[in-house]
């Protein structure tokens, strides 16, 4: 993909804007492979502001959106055995993660990327405690329908 520019503009309070927060996400994750970890962190945290700035999206919309894009940017510096700022974009899911219902798949999202870490970090234990959490939430929500 050729990049034109270094920058996204984003306007209105469209799907069109929250789908712009995303792609820079992405983006972020690009950042990444091409071992940019400072870039990558400032477009991961440029997408959680623009989500944020969206007259239409909720604090709850927010909130799950900031959870999802932590739990990409971990595993964005996973991949590369980037194993603190894994750690700390896991850190800072954690509180927002757990303040959701018990059997939110985002939650779930959350026990699976933390299992991950783990794993590749050798904590087997805490991996097999976290991928037995997030099993038992899609098992829920298997049930659920």
């Amino acid at each position: 993909m050729k990049q034109i520019g270094q920058h996204a503009v984003v306007i209105g309070a469209s799907m069109g804007g929250l789908l712009a927060a995303r792609a820079l996400a992405d983006y972020g994750q690009m950042r990444l492979k091409q071992r940019q970890p400072r870039l990558a962190h400032e477009k991961f945290s440029r997408a959680r502001e623009t989500f944020a700035q969206q007259a239409s999206a909720s604090e709850e919309m927010s909130r799950l959106f900031v959870l999802e894009t932590l739990c990409a940017e971990a595993d964005a510096h996973r991949a590369y055995s980037n194993w603190e700022p894994a750690w700390q974009c896991l850190q800072q899911a954690r509180p927002l993660a757990l303040a959701l219902d018990d059997e939110h798949p985002l939650r779930a999202v959350f026990y699976e990327r933390s299992a991950w870490y783990h794993f590749d970090v050798w904590r087997i234990d805490r991996a097999e405690a976290d991928y037995a959490s997030a099993r038992k939430i899609r098992e829920a929500n298997d049930r659920a329908g």
